[in-house]
C-alpha cells in the first residue's frame, strides 16, 4: 500500500498563523429607565408580609387529614396528565 501526500495548498493552509488578539468589551448602553424603581422598592416596604388571618386558616387546614380533599388532588393530576 502507498500513500500519496497532497501538498497542494488548501483554504485551510493559506489562513493567517497571526495569533487571535481579542477585541476589548465594550460596555453596553443601558436604555432601562429606572425612575420608578424607588416608588416600587417603597411600595413593597410598605406593604405588609404577613397577615395572621391566613396563616391561622393555613395551620388549620395543615391539621385537617383531609386536606387537600383527594378530589382536588385527583382533578389537578387530571388537568397535568391532559397538558403532558
Amino acid at each position: 500500500m502507498q500513500i500519496e501526500s497532497n501538498v497542494s495548498a488548501t483554504a485551510v493552509s493559506r489562513m493567517s498563523t497571526a495569533p487571535l488578539v481579542a477585541s476589548k468589551p465594550v460596555p453596553a448602553a443601558d436604555s432601562a429607565a429606572f425612575d420608578r424603581t424607588a416608588a416600587l422598592n417603597q411600595a413593597l416596604k410598605d406593604e405588609a408580609g404577613v397577615r395572621p388571618e391566613k396563616v391561622q386558616m393555613a395551620q388549620q387546614l395543615l391539621g385537617h387529614v383531609q386536606w387537600p380533599p383527594i378530589e382536588a388532588v385527583q382533578q389537578i393530576a387530571t388537568l397535568m396528565a391532559m397538558h403532558l
